[in-house]
């Protein structure tokens, strides 16, 4: 249903977000073992639905005319099953709003889970960690340099 390559147009914000919930995940438990990390981490909730409002307006389309995502990922089909629930609800109350309307204040609410795999949430967090410490080491170096 999406194209190939396609590129979150939100990564940065989604990085944030994943290592915030690490973090937070670090300094609350007792003993670190980094796969139970991982997978805590994807299970917390999130700022928002990872997903653009226009995409997830055509497979909330799909999903009215009967589509039922058996070729999606599940973590994938898991995510829009919430948005279509939400929708559906949204959907009685506001029956003249048009889906795209309705889909995009959806995405923007908080998520209950990251609806990723813990090996995703792994290779975002490993790498929105190393920029994390590079910017954190440059500020360190820039403060030093003016003392």
């Amino acid at each position: 249903m999406k194209n190939f390559g396609s590129v979150c147009d939100f990564a940065h914000e989604r990085s944030a977000d994943l290592l915030n919930a690490y973090f937070t995940c670090i300094r609350t438990c007792h003993y670190v073992r980094m796969p139970d990390i991982f997978k805590a981490v994807v299970e917390m909730p999130s700022r928002r639905f990872w997903i653009s409002a226009p995409r997830a307006a055509v497979v909330i389309a799909a999903m009215e005319r009967g589509d039922d995502l058996s070729s999606m990922r599940p973590n994938k089909r898991d995510m829009f099953s919430e948005i279509f629930r939400r929708y559906k609800c949204l959907r009685i109350s506001s029956p003249q709003l048009p889906v795209a309307h309705i889909v995009r204040e959806i995405v923007c609410q908080p998520a209950p889970k990251f609806y990723l795999s813990p090996s995703t949430a792994k290779i975002l967090i490993l790498k929105a960690r190393k920029l994390w410490f590079n910017e954190n080491s440059k500020r360190l170096q820039a403060l030093s340099l003016q003392h």
